[in-house]
């Protein structure tokens, strides 16, 4: 409870910000209290005029306002899953460490007391417009509290706590596990996530949030909210903070950490908006495929000599960070895997750095994003630098390279499920990309049953991009792919062994995939 009183005083106090930060919604925003308050009043003056101030006309009034509220509400839910998060939540409801099950309760939550609102208004003009004694108008606003919040709760689990696929889907999703567990690929993307499905359209593939190559996400745009789509964008460019420095540096001392984070925040987006004012001064012709061929959004309307810098606009401008395992350990001693008290630190740091964004492009109407940086090199470059310059600290700087992003260490002994619990609502923060992997011991194709559970697992949990690793082996002579320890399973080879042209003609009888060798006469 205390979390969703939370959420809801600071989604109140954040849309009070943006109003005074904007005053076209300032004006919007005090324009709908007074036509409130002018439709209250001039809806009393009309049920006198037409003789229906009474109890019975007050009865007339609701049962017409709910056949309209009851259709108004299914068309959302069926539409949207009852997924209504307004731009004021946003840093509080997608960048607080919460279960993604609270993230949705959040949701009706607020509609919930939106409908307070409503009743209590109700409630008044029963008493002084339609003359009904207190008490009896203290229980129509009960009753109708009681009646909303139970068809809100009705509609949420019915939506929420059924977990059956379709049989239909699920042959799809089997075969996708099928071939993970003996390729390696595809990974998987939860378009259920409630930070992607609140942009989903059913029907609608421009709407389905698509991740490129390993995590890069680009879907809600700040500059033009009637274009969250996935086609025709792409990230401008992103800049990574070595994270584990700056907790190096803080020698415990939080406050000393945050200054620097946010002197880094500040420095990373001056770069990219120096970046920015770089490629928005360039040409269609500068791009002949993405803008001559009218890949980009919007780019069929320039001509060859025009600028792309309004265009340009619609992509994203993202800033990463690596190692947070590591800065997590040089400011308490402990990563997030280990201890609860970090992995609060852990959600507060990463809060930090989205909320900050999420300013930025409230301030420049740009989109500014964080990114989860898959840093496969950096990971390693940013550790050398810092050996070099702080020595090797343990569980710091003492390994090869830094935990990559939010990740917890790969070293560190955990079960996958406690490891996707874990990172899974840092999902959520990571509007710019983001991905989990899971390593898994031994032969997955034969064990299809606990692929499916880590991903339902991931499901579960918040993640919006997960993947599964584990050994793939492949013997080049008789094309049997799988785990291989001394003996190949198929043919029985040892490495570096040969295997007769006959034996190999007896399996290729058995296993198609068995590659044809060609003597030298043919």
């Amino acid at each position: 409870m205390k979390a969703l009183i939370y959420l809801t005083k600071r989604s109140f106090i954040n849309n009070l910000k943006r109003a005074v930060r904007k005053p076209s919604t300032l004006i919007a925003m005090i324009f709908g209290i007074v036509y409130g308050i002018f439709v209250v009043f001039g809806l009393g003056t009309l049920v006198v005029s037409v003789h229906i101030d009474s109890a019975n006309g007050l009865l007339a009034i609701l049962a017409v306002w709910s056949i309209y509220s009851v259709l108004g509400n299914f068309m959302m839910y069926s539409s949207r899953k009852g997924i209504i998060f307004r731009p004021g939540h946003a840093h509080f409801v997608f960048t607080a460490p919460l279960n993604p099950k609270l993230v949705l309760i959040s949701s009706a939550w607020m509609n919930y007391v939106l409908s307070l609102v409503i009743w209590l208004v109700v409630g008044i003009a029963a008493f002084t417009v339609f003359g009904i004694q207190p008490l009896r108008a203290l229980l129509i606003v009960f009753m109708g509290c009681v009646l909303e919040l139970a068809l809100e709760v009705a509609v949420m689990v019915f939506l929420y706590t059924n977990d059956n696929i379709p049989e239909k889907l699920m042959k799809g999703i089997r075969m996708a596990i099928k071939v993970s567990a003996k390729r390696l690929f595809p990974n998987f993307s939860f378009l259920d996530a409630p930070f992607n499905l609140q942009y989903y359209k059913e029907g609608d593939y421009n709407t389905e949030v698509a991740y490129m190559g390993c995590r890069t996400r680009v879907m809600g745009n700040h500059y033009d909210p009637t274009k969250e789509v996935t086609c025709g964008r792409g990230n401008l460019s992103f800049t990574s903070i070595n994270l584990p420095r700056l907790g190096i540096q803080a020698k415990g001392d939080l406050d000393a950490f945050y200054k620097n984070l946010d002197k880094r925040l500040a420095l990373c987006c001056r770069q990219l908006l120096h970046r920015f004012e770089i490629q928005r001064k360039k040409t269609v012709k500068n791009y002949p495929f993405l803008m001559g061929q009218g890949i980009w959004i919007d780019s069929d309307h320039l001509a060859m000599g025009d600028q792309v810098g309004e265009i340009l606009k619609n992509g994203t401008l993202s800033v990463g960070f690596i190692g947070l395992a590591e800065t997590l350990v040089a400011l308490t001693g402990h990563h997030h895997g280990e201890n609860e008290e970090s992995r609060r630190l852990g959600y507060e740091i990463v809060s930090h750095m989205r909320k900050y964004l999420d300013n930025k492009s409230e301030e420049t109407g740009l989109n500014f994003t964080l990114l989860a940086t898959p840093a496969e090199g950096l990971s390693g470059r940013f550790v050398r630098m810092d050996q070099k310059r702080y020595g090797k600290i343990p569980g710091v700087t003492d390994r090869e390279y830094y935990t990559n992003s939010f990740h917890v260490p790969v070293y560190y002994p955990i079960s996958a499920f406690e490891k996707i619990r874990i990172e899974g609502p840092y999902h959520a923060l990571t509007n710019a990309g983001h991905i989990s992997y899971v390593e898994l011991d031994g032969d997955t194709a034969k064990n299809p049953e606990a692929f499916e559970a880590v991903i339902r697992c991931m499901k579960e949990n918040g993640v919006g991009y997960g993947s599964v690793n584990h050994p793939v082996d492949r013997d080049p002579v008789c094309g049997y792919t799988g785990v291989i320890d001394d003996v190949c399973p198929r043919c029985g080879r040892r490495e570096g062994e040969a295997v007769p042209l006959e034996k190999l003609n007896e399996l290729r009888k058995k296993y198609p995939d068995v590659p044809v060798y060609l003597d030298a006469n043919h």
